[in-house]
């Protein structure tokens, strides 16, 4: 069973027709701001371009044939933001509405899998009534609102990247520390194993440290010219012993 098509659908491929520089665009644009505010459309866009007369499109977007009956029945509520439109239209899902059905100054587009299409082409308005500051304040407002939510998006996307980023960096300082004490660990074992003891624990690094220097030292050179000294020495003993022996003999 296909999905039921959404005005959120509707609305974004309203903003995907009408993206790139030449446009604006704003979702639930009302006639006016507070008090004023009587009626909205569902989405407006507007060619900012010279070369394309300054175009404002507004859209009534329907979902259901209930909705969009109930608003056949009286099609003058839209004029409160179709006064200032050049092209107003009836955005639906593909085979909702036929286009006889729609008014005749309206326009028609559905949407298929791959976007809007126009289904009948709206009139574009004779003299459309230029937006009042009451209208330009209700752009407005959505235009902060959308600079507003783009920068909340952009800090919480901003914050996700860095949680992200630390935990990553957490994860790979955890995991080399961890692979450096096993191999600490595995280095100590084999240093025990060839030692052919253990380190009881209590031993001072110091004490330690100085045994591994003085081991370091002896290379087979400082070997053997302490085997010579002690040869030599053994030597000057045993001369020193038998001139005693010579001494007590003569007398």
């Amino acid at each position: 069973m296909a999905e039921k098509t959404t005005s959120k659908d509707v609305l974004t491929a309203i903003f995907a027709r009408h993206k790139g520089p030449e446009w604006v665009r704003f979702a639930e644009v009302a006639d006016g701001t507070g008090a004023h505010a009587r009626r909205r459309a569902d989405a407006v866009c507007m060619n900012i371009w010279p070369s394309k007369g300054y175009a404002i499109h507004g859209f009534e977007i329907k979902v259901s044939r209930a909705d969009f009956l109930n608003e056949m029945k009286d099609i003058t509520k839209a004029k409160a933001v179709a006064k200032y439109c050049d092209y107003w239209w009836l955005a639906v899902p593909v085979g909702l509405v036929k286009a006889e059905e729609v008014p005749a100054t309206w326009g028609l587009m559905e949407l298929h899998k791959s976007g809007l299409k126009i289904k009948k082409q709206a009139q574009q308005a004779g003299n459309p009534m230029p937006p009042d500051r009451s209208f330009m304040a209700a752009m407005l407002r959505k235009s902060r609102d959308a600079d507003d939510a783009y920068i909340r998006s952009q800090i919480d996307a901003g914050t996700e990247k860095l949680r992200t980023d630390l935990k990553r960096e957490m994860e790979y300082r955890t995991t080399r520390a961890a692979k450096q004490a096993e191999d600490n660990a595995k280095w100590i074992a084999e240093f025990e194993a060839k030692l052919g003891r253990k380190f009881s624990g209590y031993e001072p690094p110091e004490a330690m440290a100085e045994r591994v220097k003085v081991a370091e030292s002896l290379t087979f050179g400082a070997v053997s010219r302490l085997m010579q000294a002690c040869a030599i020495t053994v030597k000057e003993i045993g001369d020193l012993g038998h001139a005693m022996s010579d001494g007590r003999s003569e007398s």
